[in-house]
């Protein structure tokens, strides 16, 4: 039914559809006659590509975070800190022998492309250095400042194993 300035047409509509004709944008098997066939290379079953993640010792685990507000509550209040250009770290011993893993990033760092880009770069030298900070179990807060973006990767994780190196010695020494 069309309606058109107070008067009503009707019209009737085939009820039967066209048949399906072939799609014209999908060439058939001998579209291109000189062009050989390529074997598809198919995804290995079983063992990953070596750069993924699913080694056990490039994983970030919810066990190696810091996820509650009242974890960091006490990281803050009982822990200690190191002031850096970048970041400010927290840390406290945690009576366990994995480290984990807490970041605070505010809106006056950047938007959330750039919050965002920060964690995932803390989160990856901690991930891959993690075995490197020593024996004793310990909760870090990394607190990003505006500076964090005047570091590249190298010298972000030269000052993050710079402050590991510094916890474990002062808490070897007591």
């Amino acid at each position: 039914m069309i309606l058109a300035r107070d008067r009503v047409y009707e019209e009737n509509f085939p009820t039967e559809q066209p048949k399906a004709a072939p799609d014209p944008r999908f060439p058939g098997a001998n579209a291109y006659p000189g062009r050989e066939g390529r074997d598809q290379k198919t995804a290995p079953e079983g063992a990953e590509a070596p750069g993924c993640l699913r080694d056990r010792d490039q994983r970030f685990p919810p066990a190696v975070r810091v996820r509650k507000s009242t974890e960091y509550r006490r990281i803050y209040d009982g822990g200690r800190k190191i002031v850096r250009r970048g970041f400010v770290l927290f840390y406290l011993p945690n009576g366990t022998p994995d480290h984990r893993l807490g970041i605070t990033v505010t809106k006056r760092v950047g938007d959330a492309v750039t919050r965002n880009r920060y964690k995932r770069r803390i989160r990856d030298s901690f991930r891959r250095k993690r075995q490197e900070l020593g024996p004793i179990g310990v909760d870090f807060i990394v607190h990003v400042r505006h500076a964090f973006g005047d570091l590249s990767g190298g010298e972000w994780e030269k000052e993050f194993r710079w402050c590991g190196a510094r916890v474990q010695r002062e808490l070897e020494r007591g």
